[in-house]
């Protein structure tokens, strides 16, 4: 069973330990037109990583992501 189509980017994220479960959660954000994801990470029964492992490095990557941002605005002028 496949995704027909990549859901739109937006505001959520999700981290199941169960594939069905986002495939679920994909239907139905599809059915109800709801915001979209940042992130889909399914941790089922294979997975080598832990949830406290995967938030971490969640974590990590938005802080990256809003310092580069913020140094983006204070390169163009802006101010911190």
């Amino acid at each position: 069973m496949g995704l027909p189509e990549l859901p739109p980017l937006g505001p959520v994220s999700v981290l199941p330990q169960s594939g069905n479960m986002i495939v679920t959660v994909l239907e139905d954000n599809r059915a109800i037109d709801a915001p979209g994801f940042d992130i889909i990470a399914g941790l089922g029964n294979r997975a080598d990583v832990g949830y406290d492992e995967l938030i971490e490095e969640l974590c990590c990557a938005r802080a990256l992501v809003q310092l580069q941002s913020t140094m983006k605005v204070s390169l163009m002028g802006g101010a911190f």
